[in-house]
């Protein structure tokens, strides 16, 4: 019986030992998958830590600055709508602007042209001592012969000469109020008109063509008014009579005084003497002042208070 009982003890002390041993097996394995879960959970506390740094950053740099954008965005239209009627307004003071340019500029192309006829006309009839070119040559007792757009045509003691605006100093430059286009276009009309007469006289015509048609009544019978640019062409045919009949009158003169000089000798590198010269330019001159009085009359029936008309030929 007593070793009955002891061998009862014995089996509970065994399994008493074997609960106790599973026990602490069991308790380890726990704390190491304790501490293992622990380790796992700092590092995603870590990760978790560095995506909660990250989108603090971009709150503070990208979405905070995005904060009250309707007000702004409200705010930014209203201006974009004021700006857009302020260019508007701006775009029709600058059409304003320009039409007052314009009109402005007109008005004083306008007064330009009429100054620049005035002061040429009164500028004829002028006389001076003496005048010297910019080349150097000096023209002695002039009398202003007429004054356009291609310069100023002058008698002087050697006969008559027409001075480009180029060869005057600035100061006829400035008065007269000359300018390169005006002169070029002045110089191609001559050259189209001396062309055309040309033309005119080859085909057989004795006379030149009138630059102008009469003028023409209206249906009540009465004369229309003449137009500036008819009155202008009308001088300008005027004044070109007048140039040509200087320059010939001048060669005359020229070859006159050569005559007396040179006791009859013929003009060098021509058959011609110095007489027959003088007497051809002096016919011819005869035929141009019948010329010149045409253009002049055209003109007085025209404008008869034209200043053109106040020089005598």
């Amino acid at each position: 019986m007593g070793l009955l009982l002891g061998l009862i003890v014995l089996v509970f002390v065994a399994m008493l030992f074997s609960l106790l041993v599973d026990k602490r097996f069991s308790f380890s394995k726990e704390r190491v998958s304790l501490s293992r879960l622990i380790e796992e959970e700092k590092h995603e506390l870590q990760v978790s830590r560095k995506r909660l740094e990250e989108a603090s950053r971009h709150w503070t740099s990208n979405c905070e600055p995005l904060l009250g954008q309707d007000r702004s965005f409200a705010k930014v239209a209203a201006e974009i709508g004021a700006s857009e009627k302020r260019i508007k307004e701006l775009q029709e003071r600058r059409r304003e602007l320009a039409a007052e340019v314009q009109a402005t500029t007109d008005k004083f192309a306008n007064y330009r042209s009429r100054y620049r006829l005035q002061v040429r006309s009164e500028a004829t009839g002028e006389t001076a001592p003496e005048l010297r070119s910019r080349s150097g040559r000096i023209y002695r007792n002039i009398v202003i012969r007429a004054v356009s757009a291609a310069g100023m045509e002058i008698r002087h003691d050697e006969g008559n000469s027409r001075l480009s605006p180029e060869e005057l100093d600035p100061s006829w430059r400035e008065r007269f109020q000359w300018d390169g286009s005006e002169t070029a276009d002045h110089l191609a009309e001559e050259r189209e008109r001396a062309r055309q007469h040309d033309q005119f006289v080859e085909k057989g015509n004795s006379k030149p063509p009138l630059p102008l048609q009469r003028k023409a009544k209206n249906r009540s019978g009465k004369k229309r008014a003449p137009a500036d640019e008819e009155v202008e062409e009308l001088r300008q045919a005027l004044m070109d009579a007048r140039r040509k009949l200087n320059e010939v009158e001048g060669e005359a003169i020229q070859a006159r005084a050569a005559e007396r000089s040179s006791r009859g000798r013929s003009v060098p590198g021509s058959l011609e003497t110095w007489g027959e010269r003088a007497a051809r330019f002096e016919a011819s001159g005869v035929k141009l002042r019948a010329q010149s009085m045409r253009a002049r009359q055209r003109l007085a029936a025209v404008a008869p208070g034209d200043a053109l008309l106040q020089i005598r030929d």
